[in-house]
This record gives C-alpha cells, structure tokens and sequence, in this order.
C-alpha cells in the first residue's frame, strides 16, 4: 500500500493500557496536536537505546507546548 493514501486520513482509535508520564489517552483527546509515538519494545532494543537521548531533548524542548 502507498502510504500517500493515507494523508489526511483517520486512524482508527487505539487500545493500551499501559502508558509511560500520562494517564491513557484516546486519539480525539490529541486530535489537533502533534503526536509522537514511539513504541519502546525491550531494554536490549539498540534502537531504543540508540534514539532516547534525543527524546528525550524532543520532551525538553517542546513538552511545555503540549
């Protein structure tokens, strides 16, 4: 699938409910923010390790905006 098909489409809502600095969030609570997903999959992940550094700047830099 080309993802250009998907620009300004809805996802569907999510379900999770484990959650890391938030309470559970629904997608039309953050309609009309930019949201950053980053999926975290283990503590080996050299990936994760790699990129949290710079989350957490992201966090720093731009989390008092909402």
């Amino acid at each position: 699938m080309r993802t250009s098909v998907l620009i300004g489409t809805r996802p569907p809502e999510w379900t999770f409910t484990d959650w890391q600095n938030s309470p559970p969030l629904t997608l039309a609570e953050l309609r009309g923010k930019v949201v950053l997903v980053r999926w975290w999959t283990a503590p080996t992940c050299p990936y994760c390790a790699a990129s949290a550094d710079a989350l957490r700047h992201f966090a720093a830099s731009y989390g008092d905006q909402g």
